[in-house]
């Protein structure tokens, strides 16, 4: 079984060691790299023989449109048994009672399943937590978050992320939603994860503030990208700190709990 990975970036040197750290066992990860990426992204990618570092640009700022079709178009394009469309602070794991991530998936080719669903949580940092450190276990390290998935912001992270591409997947912005066919066969069993946007002060700030300033005038128009069009620094740190002391929500998912 090959696994790919195909995933948009601009300036994410705070999170590529982390993201490449937990994504090792996969086959091929297929980063698209933004051309006005100024950052060490590009020498912290080249050091991981499985990665493939392809050029994006954008013809007029940011837009997650364009960002989507160009995931849609090298999903369809690749030639692996599952890949996941994931983001820089997206992290996924299999559920803890498989022992790795290909027998999970081999467990869904099994019973006729071609899309899986990825439960992801709103992690932040908690007062008890320490500073990151990309040498240790990735999810581990920002258990705490937000337990309440039935908020419409919560509900967009449990997301149809892991495909079999020759099913013809094509998302919506985001890759929160798909357009149906009659290919597709979903899962009944999920992986789960930890949405990394506001899991460090200074990692959210920094990455915040980017998407902020660089969101098109038409991606402003039709409201993509809401949560960080009007962000402030002063709003990010106050709802940092209005969950630094929300519940483990991934500790009953990790293995060894």
């Amino acid at each position: 079984m090959k696994i790919a990975i195909v995933t948009v970036w601009y300036n994410e040197e705070d999170l590529a060691p982390f993201f490449l750290k937990h994504y090792s066992y996969v086959d091929d990860i297929f980063v698209y790299l933004d051309t006005a990426t100024n950052d060490n992204t590009r020498s912290i990618c080249e050091a991981h023989s499985n990665v493939t570092i392809r050029r994006i640009a954008y013809p007029q700022g940011y837009g997650p449109g364009f960002q989507v079709r160009t995931v849609n178009q090298a999903v369809r394009a690749l030639k692996y048994d599952w890949v996941y469309a994931v983001d820089a602070d997206e992290f996924i794991q299999y559920p803890k009672q498989y022992r790795n991530a290909k027998e999970f998936l081999l467990r869904q080719e099994q019973k006729g399943y071609n899309l899986v669903f990825a439960k992801m949580f709103q992690v932040y940092r908690h007062v008890t937590d320490k500073d990151l450190d990309a040498h240790q276990p990735v999810l581990a390290q920002r258990c705490h978050g937000d337990s309440d998935l039935s908020t419409v912001f919560n509900r967009c992270y449990i997301k149809p992320i892991v495909v079999k591409p020759a099913i013809g997947m094509v998302w919506r912005v985001g890759c929160h939603n798909y357009r149906r066919n009659g290919r597709i066969k979903i899962a009944k069993e999920q992986f789960f994860g930890a949405h990394w946007k506001m899991a460090d002060p200074k990692l959210a700030v920094k990455r915040r503030m980017h998407n902020r300033a660089r969101l098109s005038k038409k991606s402003r128009k039709k409201g993509r990208l809401w949560q960080d069009a009007h962000i402030t620094k002063k709003a990010i740190l106050k709802e940092l700190k209005q969950h630094s002391r929300d519940p483990n929500v991934l500790g009953p998912y990790l293995k060894g709990t």
